[in-house]
Order: structure tokens, then C-alpha cells, then sequence
């Protein structure tokens, strides 16, 4: 398994950002507002802190 941490290795210019939004509302049925920052994250933590900031909209 590969992690790119430092965005040094691949540029995707928004496609992930593209991909964990139309994941996100599928999921959720939720529209992405925010997604906490990749940097340095497992897809597990960003997953886990974008449910925390959405978590207003998620209890519905």
C-alpha cells in the first residue's frame, strides 16, 4: 500500500476531492461541505473527522 503524505508522489488536481464528495453524499446522502485535511491522514481518520464536521447534518 502506497500513501502519498506530502502530496509529492501523484497530483490528482481535485479528482480525490471529486471522488470523496460524490462518495460521501451516496453514503450519507449528504452533500460534502467541508473535508477535513488529507495531509498526513489515513482515508480512515478523514473519513472519521468529514463525518465530525458534518455531524449537524448527519443526525437528521
Amino acid at each position: 500500500m502506497l500513501w502519498d503524505i506530502g502530496h509529492t508522489l501523484m497530483a490528482t488536481r481535485g479528482l480525490g476531492r471529486e471522488l470523496w464528495a460524490a462518495a460521501f453524499e451516496e453514503v450519507t446522502g449528504v452533500p460534502l461541505r467541508t473535508q477535513a485535511s488529507v495531509t498526513g491522514s489515513t482515508e480512515r481518520g478523514i473519513l472519521r473527522q468529514t463525518a465530525r464536521l458534518h455531524a449537524n447534518l448527519l443526525q437528521r
